[in-house]
């Protein structure tokens, strides 16, 4: 059986590992954050606020062990032969976040599994910066199974992004698409990238870039006005990379930077060091006029009206 696809449109994995949007009752937890107007854009990227992340990440995991907010959902999954199953599951989740620099798109939050266990602890990102400071009070949206958390605020779902997870002696890394732990053995296949964990570069001296089971190459160009994103990733079973061509909007143009991350399956979204963010135009618009949509391109499409 397969899970109902009503949800976040973050990706096309299978639908049986996302959770979809339901409103859980808040439990009021703190947000350390500390304050520095003087800091320059530069302080507030990825590569400068990953290594002070990951310098508290063990504090911070046994902190988010005692006070994760807990989110829950009765599910009925859907059958392979259409329809709905009549018994629901049960899916449980927690998060819990920490910013560290106001005015950075990038925090630190975890979300636990139904067994209490660490699923994802590492860098997030955020269209808005003061999202952080919500995070552990506003009511949840959704967990799913990658990390990505949505909350409620003023009536409209905001996204935090799971953006590089971290592992440490204490945190475990875990595959980003089934949420079960990583295997290191799994590395003896050559054709296997190792994921990029921490705040190592995924930026080869090729110009390719790792990510988990791949590599790609990204190049940008204009045509006719339209920016035009190009991404290529590499396939061991075939001789060329298999390449797709679409048109992007950014948003804070004066941080696009460096891509970091896209969303892999479908390329609707594209991360970069300084926080900016391109969507896909196609998503874009599909998204706009999608009522159940809660990505973060239906994020940018609400804060553009």
């Amino acid at each position: 059986m397969v899970r109902s696809s009503a949800l976040p449109m973050l990706s096309a994995v299978p639908t049986r590992l996302l959770s979809l949007i339901c409103v859980a009752s808040a439990i009021l937890m703190p947000v350390a954050s500390v304050s520095d107007d003087s800091k320059s854009p530069g302080e507030m990227s990825f590569t400068k606020q990953c290594p002070k992340l990951l310098a508290i990440a063990d504090d911070f995991a046994h902190e988010c062990l005692k006070r994760a907010r807990s989110f829950s959902r009765d599910f009925y999954p859907e059958s392979f032969s259409g329809g709905f199953l009549d018994a629901p599951e049960k899916e449980e989740h927690a998060a819990y976040f920490r910013a560290v620099d106001t005015g950075s798109h990038f925090g630190l939050g975890c979300t636990l599994n139904q067994d209490h266990k660490i699923n994802f602890l590492g860098v997030y990102y955020a269209a808005k910066s003061s999202s952080f400071t919500k995070a552990n009070t506003a009511p949840l949206s959704y967990i799913d199974f990658q990390g990505n958390v949505g909350l409620q605020v003023d009536g409209k779902v905001v996204n935090l992004m799971a953006l590089r997870q971290f592992g440490t002696d204490f945190i475990p890394l875990r595959y980003r698409i089934l949420g079960t732990e990583y295997d290191p053995s799994i590395l003896k296949d050559p054709h296997v990238i190792p994921p990029v964990k921490n705040c190592e570069s995924p930026n080869r001296p090729d110009g390719r870039v790792n990510s988990p089971g791949a590599s790609y190459f990204i190049s940008e160009s204009q045509d006719h006005g339209e920016h035009v994103i190009t991404i290529c990733v590499d396939n061991p079973n075939k001789k060329d990379p298999g390449c797709r061509s679409s048109s992007y909007i950014d948003y804070f143009p004066n941080k696009n930077q460096q891509i970091i991350d896209y969303e892999q399956l479908s390329a609707l979204w594209l991360i970069r060091d300084g926080g900016g963010l391109s969507v896909s135009k196609k998503q874009y618009e599909i998204a706009c006029h999608a009522p159940n949509d809660v990505s973060i391109v239906k994020e940018m499409c609400e804060q553009s009206k």
